[in-house]
């Protein structure tokens, strides 16, 4: 996987600190356009999110978050990520998102940049946490089952 993300998450923490006061659509909107640029750059889809793998046909699972490292590394210098984290992820959860971070916002729509047919199904966090975006591909046991061994899973 490229190692594109360090630099760029400590950018987004930063973004969520600042824009904390505006939490809801307008930081959303923010990480989402950040996932559509990073997406855009001329990087494959496997380098920009890791590998994934095919468990059904169409339906894709992913056993690391992108952002995994570099979130883990920037708690590990002693930070505390924002609650505004937590915080925009139930807002868009509360959308119709799967998000289990703020982050799922940027790893998302990178992803729909490189393939415009994937549907977010759901996430799991480090925490065992899942949240799951009402649809019609996979029901909600099945997702949970398919997160096992993943942290997030997808059709596309």
């Amino acid at each position: 996987m490229a190692e594109i993300f360090p630099l760029p998450c400590i950018s987004f923490i930063a973004m969520i600190e600042t824009t904390s006061d505006l939490l809801g659509t307008a930081t959303s909107a923010a990480l989402r356009e950040a996932g559509k640029k990073i997406g855009a750059s001329g990087a494959s889809l496997e380098e920009l999110q890791g590998p994934a793998e095919e468990v059904k046909p169409g339906i894709f699972v992913q056993k690391a978050c992108p952002f995994g490292d570099a979130i883990k590394l920037y708690t590990e210098q002693g930070r505390t990520l924002p609650e505004a984290v937590k915080k925009l992820a139930e807002f868009a959860n509360a959308h119709g998102g799967a998000w289990v971070s703020a982050f799922c916002g940027v790893h998302q729509n990178l992803r729909l940049t490189k393939n415009p047919n994937a549907v977010q199904i759901a996430c799991k966090a480090g925490s065992g946490v899942i949240n799951y975006a009402e649809n019609e591909l996979v029901n909600k046991a099945d997702a949970e089952v398919l997160l096992k061994d993943a942290v997030c899973v997808y059709a596309g």
